[in-house]
């Protein structure tokens, strides 16, 4: 286990080293070249004929999925000292652009997934319905989806990633709903997050329907967010799967780097990452800017190294081919700690009001709930 020494000493070296130095304009201007190369792209689709529109999809769900995840660092709050300005970007970037509710975001991924990666249970990234990512899901599995996960999750998991990105706007919906029956819920946050979903379908789906007509622009939404589903599985899921899986852990600290590892991806290739190819760094202090991560790993590196922890590395390819072979074989995965008999799944309250996923890394044993225990900040601001 790692000590509250160890973890100061660590922030202090990323400190000196410059890992936390945000740079809020350079982001602000990648988002805007990346939706200005979005809407070029789109005029391209309305003058090109079919054949040449459906080849340049995969260039324009790539510019989506890059805009889209810059809004990742305005959930963690890496991209501005302004509260408000790290909000600005999430909403733009997640609601508006990605029809994914900021609020939904930061209680899944926040919240339950930098709390407790790879923690069966808790880490709501491990449920992949109709699949299973462990003995424990395949056993609360019926009869038809555990043939399914035997037989035919490893061959099928990456089209089904295809589904992704209308799975989590479904879950938006249903998150947003459940929030809105209480009055506490319908605050500021709540109506934001509504109002930039309902633009985000009225941009993407009525406005060019008036414009194309209805199919055509059904068939193009479909088909790039389908895209960018498998693009955002191709960037996420190498990151946790194939690696230890937990019923629960004792060190949330050690946890981050048991459970996480980065990709050896070059330097300019790392841009179309968002800084997400170091998810080891990332998941340890969320507050280092995207920008600032080349400047982390190397310190993270040899802190893990002169305490015996590992810092896992895989080539992007390697990584995707091992999470397939991951997934063929997940049914079977039994979490360390588990009881071998079958359990009843505890019920996780989604339904909170979102203020625990402004932290770094929310959760009962998050970094952040440590960090607070000693009554320091997780990151300097």
């Amino acid at each position: 286990m790692l000590s509250p020494t160890d973890i100061r000493d660590l922030r202090r070296a990323l400190t000196e080293a410059g890992a936390f130095e945000r740079h809020e304009a350079r982001t602000w201007v990648e988002l805007a070249l990346l939706l200005a190369v979005f809407a070029g792209l789109v005029a391209l689709h309305l003058t090109l004929p079919l054949w040449a529109s459906l080849l340049l999809l995969p260039v324009t769900a790539l510019t989506v999925t890059v805009a889209a995840m810059l809004g990742h660092e305005g959930g963690h709050r890496s991209l501005s000292r302004s509260r408000w300005r790290n909000e600005l970007l999430l909403h733009i970037a997640f609601p508006l652009v990605g029809g994914l509710s900021a609020l939904y975001w930061k209680d899944k991924h926040n919240v339950k997934h930098h709390g407790q990666p790879n923690v069966v249970d808790h880490d709501e990234d491990l449920e992949l319905w109709p699949m299973a990512s462990s003995r424990v899901a395949h056993e609360r599995s019926g009869p038809v989806r555990r043939w399914f996960q035997r037989h035919l999750q490893g061959y099928l998991f990456w089209p089904l990633t295809s589904f992704l990105a209308f799975s989590m706007t479904a879950s938006s919906f249903g998150y947003l709903i459940r929030r809105g029956r209480t009055r506490r819920g319908r605050d500021g946050a709540f109506w934001a997050d509504v109002g930039c979903m309902i633009a985000h379908h009225v941009a993407w789906l009525l406005v060019p329907a008036l414009i194309v007509g209805f199919w055509p622009a059904v068939g193009f939404y479909v088909a790039v967010w389908a895209l960018v589903g498998v693009y955002l599985s191709a960037i996420f899921t190498p990151a946790h799967l194939g690696l230890p899986l937990y019923a629960s852990h004792p060190d949330t600290w050690t946890l981050q780097i048991e459970t996480t590892r980065n990709f050896a991806v070059p330097r300019w290739a790392s841009w179309l990452f968002v800084g997400l190819d170091h998810q080891l760094e990332h998941h340890l202090f969320p507050r280092i800017p995207h920008g600032r991560m080349h400047v982390a790993e190397p310190i993270v590196r040899d802190f893990c190294e002169a305490r015996g922890l590992p810092y896992r590395q895989i080539g992007f390819f390697a990584g995707l081919a091992d999470v397939t072979r991951f997934m063929a074989r997940a049914w079977d995965e039994q979490p360390v700690g588990a009881e071998p008999e079958r359990a009843e799944r505890p019920r996780l309250d989604a339904s909170g009001d979102g203020a625990a996923s402004d932290s770094d890394a929310a959760g009962a044993l998050s970094p952040s709930a440590v960090a607070a225990s000693l009554g320091r900040s997780p990151e300097p601001a």
